[in-house]
């Protein structure tokens, strides 16, 4: 019999969904697992959001319940498969910079040089990490290829089968139109730089809006709000990072996510769970 373990779950990252072949698109959940003392990091995969119900359909900084299982093919320390029924959004969505930086600023770091060295040695070592912005050299966004052939078939595959969870099947999964990357230093005195991939859901759902627009302003507004404002001057700049499940992709990490809080705050002193 496999063993579950439930957990109580503090969602900060949801990445943009990818086809998958036996739900038809999933995305990768990371959070902090709320339930345990120290809190710690916790990955969640496979999450077929886009195919819930509206009942167990959450959102980034909302609490949720969930049944957890040790994976036999992902040994990164903070893994877990979900079984999909036992996903409960229980808990409420934590609202405001300081309610929730309260929680996460209490995992932030390693520095992002240190993360990547520490995976070179260990390549099931910590591979989620809150990390400081020390500067941002750059970003680049750029029109993104469309799916692959084998990526299509997965796609057209799920719309042709019985909903695995009782509900209509969603519209097809449609490819990001923008790719984007950011050049950026962390807090390590030597660091030479890290060139990563957004994978955030955010990022995605972003450039949905400006359908009507063309590329050349599209690519200025996406830049004007994730580097201008999020990044810009007025906030402490954090990026949620993580890592590949592939061995061999798995010393290179991606931006999950933004952590950004006003630039004079500090609410990494006091932890407080109670309501959660």
């Amino acid at each position: 019999m496999v063993q579950q373990e439930h957990a109580r779950v503090l969602v900060t990252v949801t990445a943009s969904p990818e086809p998958s072949t036996q739900y038809g698109d999933t995305t990768c959940v990371a959070g902090i697992r709320v339930d345990s003392m120290p809190i710690e990091w916790v990955r969640l995969y496979p999450v077929p959001m886009r195919w819930f119900s509206e009942a167990q359909r959450f959102h980034k900084y909302q609490v949720i319940e969930a049944d957890l299982i040790a994976p036999t093919n992902d040994k990164r320390i903070e893994s877990h498969r979900v079984v999909h029924a036992s996903i409960n959004p229980a808990g409420r969505v934590i609202e405001g910079w300081e309610s929730r930086g309260k929680i996460v600023e209490q995992l932030i770091g390693p520095t992002m040089c240190e993360l990547n060295e520490g995976i070179k040695k260990d390549k099931n070592g910590p591979s989620l990490g809150l990390v400081r912005v020390r500067k941002l050299r750059s970003m680049k966004v750029s029109v993104d290829r469309d799916w692959t052939d084998a990526e299509w078939a997965k796609i057209q595959n799920a719309q042709q089968q019985i909903p695995i969870f009782g509900e209509i099947p969603p519209p097809p999964l449609e490819r990001p139109r923008f790719a984007g990357q950011i050049t950026w230093f962390c807090d390590t005195p030597t660091c030479r730089g890290h060139t990563q991939t957004i994978l955030d859901w955010e990022f995605t759902v972003f450039q949905r809006r400006l359908r009507s627009d063309a590329d050349d302003i599209a690519i200025e507004k996406i830049t004007a709000r994730f580097q201008d404002e999020i990044c810009g001057p007025k906030n402490r700049v954090y990026f949620y990072v993580g890592n590949m499940h592939d061995m061999i992709k798995r010393t290179s990490f991606s931006i999950l996510g933004f952590y950004y809080p006003p630039v004079a705050s500090d609410y990494g002193s006091v932890l407080v769970f109670d309501s959660l």
